[in-house]
């Protein structure tokens, strides 16, 4: 059986490669030109063995889809149907430049008019939720998605796809819990949430997670992995959101503690939905004031196999 496979991306340049699959006998007696080849060009096999061929079956798997730059490589579901990937770090604004942290468990712990990194509600009317005024009435109007600073294709969840995230979606079993979603703990020494992609295989040498699926049983001690532990999760597609607290006006509060992150879903004129966690809690909708300056982890979503 022959599979031909790349091109993903509909281009008058696409190419693909040919190869056999595994198992096929005499495969060293087997020649395919050209390869690769250009998208509609004929391909020829032939075979130099003493079997007798009687047909060959050539089938296109597709190669699987990049992983976004600044994504981590784990997919999860939001709704029935749609994944995401995640970006690797929160969102941060500093010298007058939009990035990712370079960590996943980075925050600012301080308040600067040149470093943002916990926005208000973002309207048109804050440019991004970048305002230290307390007052929701100046977040008023519809959302602003903080993906556009960022580029095509990042956006930021709603509040019923951080639900489904956290509360509903089918996972791999985690350390003997079915469909293991998160877990708290703390990562090179910041509290927050772990989240376990839909397909995970937890790393060799790393201890493996307790309190999965708990909101209250388990603080931030129950699983602690070294800055060497999470890099070897996070190539397995972990997510952490860091407990990197809350802006009001330009006091911060909680850091370390508590962790709010946005959604793109309002309450009303005066509040909008956040997922909230600390050490014996999570709240996938969390309503609270829009003046308050929250976290912004963005997604991209995973383009369906065509």
């Amino acid at each position: 059986k022959v599979v031909i496979s790349g091109g993903t991306e509909p281009a008058a340049a696409a190419t693909y490669t040919v190869s056999l699959k595994d198992g096929v006998k005499d495969a060293d007696k087997w020649t395919v030109s050209p390869n690769p080849a250009e998208e509609g060009q004929t391909v020829t096999l032939q075979y130099t063995g003493r079997l007798k061929v009687k047909g060959v079956k050539a089938t296109s798997e597709a190669a699987e889809a990049s992983i976004p730059d600044g994504a981590i490589s784990g997919k999860f579901s939001v709704s029935d149907g749609k994944q995401v990937y995640f970006s690797k770090g929160n969102l941060r604004y500093a010298s007058s430049k939009w990035s990712f942290f370079d960590n996943q468990y980075d925050f600012y712990t301080s308040y600067s008019a040149d470093a943002w990194d916990k926005f208000g509600w973002s309207t048109s009317a804050t440019t991004y939720g970048m305002n230290t005024s307390t007052s929701n009435g100046d977040y008023s109007g519809d959302f602003v998605d903080w993906g556009a600073t960022m580029g095509a294709g990042w956006r930021t969840l709603t509040s019923d796809e951080w639900a489904y995230l956290l509360k509903t979606r089918s996972a791999s079993t985690v350390n003997g819990t079915e469909n293991g979603r998160y877990a708290k703990a703390k990562v090179n020494d910041v509290g927050g949430v772990i989240l376990f992609p839909d397909t995970y295989t937890h790393p060799d040498g790393v201890a493996a997670p307790t309190g999965v699926n708990a909101t209250d049983e388990y603080g931030w001690e129950g699983n602690s992995y070294t800055a060497a532990d999470w890099t070897k999760m996070e190539s397995a597609g972990c997510v952490f959101l860091p407990a990197a607290g809350c802006r009001y006006g330009s006091e911060m509060i909680g850091l370390g503690s508590y962790g709010y992150y946005g959604s793109a879903t309002p309450d009303g004129a005066d509040y909008a939905y956040r997922v909230k966690f600390n050490s014996g809690s999570l709240e996938p909708a969390n309503s609270i004031n829009r003046c308050l300056g929250c976290s912004v982890r963005l997604v991209q979503e995973v383009a369906p196999n065509p």
